[in-house]
């Protein structure tokens, strides 16, 4: 592997948010939140009403609503409207 890549993981590792486990109030698709009543969490369900038929994804980390991860991907939206 990359030391480069190894290191920037490494560096990240901090801020990831574990990922639940399939459960009553885990979205089958992102592994978000849902409420145990719903089949998906409020965004699948959107994307799947505008999409049609969604995919499970495989996520590496959740986001904390107030975090260096959930900085970082913001910022990148912030800087183009910017330029």
């Amino acid at each position: 592997m990359n030391q480069a890549l190894a290191a920037l993981g490494d560096s990240l590792a901090p801020d990831c948010v574990a990922v639940p486990m399939q459960g009553p109030d885990v979205c089958s698709i992102c592994r978000g939140h849902r409420e145990e009543a719903d089949d998906l969490c409020d965004s699948c369900t959107v994307c799947h009403q505008t999409l049609g038929s969604l995919r499970p994804v495989v996520p590496i980390s959740l986001r904390a609503k107030q975090s260096t991860m959930r900085d970082r991907l913001r910022d990148y939206k912030d800087s183009d409207a910017a330029s």
